[in-house]
């Protein structure tokens, strides 16, 4: 087949939150591993500084490290305020990510409640559906909508399905599934 053809299967996207913590923990150990380099480098040569103060000779690869002791105290400074950054950027990250996941937990939840709601308006409905109700129905009277018989045996149907019963079995989802084809159609 030619490539064009082919259906190409997309992998599930990671979430954006997972492609942003990880490379900032990354950064952070890195950043993290230079500091202890950095520190033993440091130590090692505030040891060569004091057997230069002590008067001991050094051989000149020592004698050129220490010269360099300005430039690795500066970035051992720098890498330290870059660790100290990425710390507090990545918890403050974090803290949004765990306010973010409660939000969605307290939405989905209200959408759950909404959904009960919605049920509960229609168990009252029909509940109250009384013979002098479905006539004004019928006759479109007393502000009610004009139904047809069709759609108030519809709504008959419907009653059994959001009403709780002891137990539910395999004639009630038959059932469900014919009034979702009832109302398509």
């Amino acid at each position: 087949k030619m490539p064009s053809a082919q259906t190409v299967v997309s992998k599930p996207e990671k979430s954006v939150v997972q492609d942003i913590s990880e490379p900032c923990k990354t950064v952070l150990a890195i950043i993290e591993k230079k500091v202890r380099n950095l520190e033993k480098r440091k130590e090692k040569l505030d040891g060569y500084k004091k057997l230069l103060a002590s008067g001991e000779s050094l051989n000149d690869d020592q004698k050129k490290a220490v010269a360099c002791y300005p430039d690795v105290i500066s970035s051992l400074n720098l890498a330290h305020e870059f660790s100290k950054q990425f710390s507090t950027l990545l918890v403050d990250f974090e803290k949004q990510e765990k306010k973010r996941k409660k939000r969605e937990a307290i939405e989905k939840s209200q959408q759950a409640a909404g959904k009960i709601r919605e049920v509960l308006i229609a168990q009252d409905v029909l509940d109250n559906m009384s013979l002098e109700v479905r006539q004004d129905f019928l006759e479109g009277k007393n502000g009610a909508c004009k139904l047809t018989e069709e759609q108030l045996k519809h709504l008959d149907d419907f009653f059994p399905l959001i009403n709780p019963r002891e137990e539910v079995g395999e004639k009630d989802f038959q059932d469900i599934e014919l009034v979702k084809f009832k109302t398509r159609g």
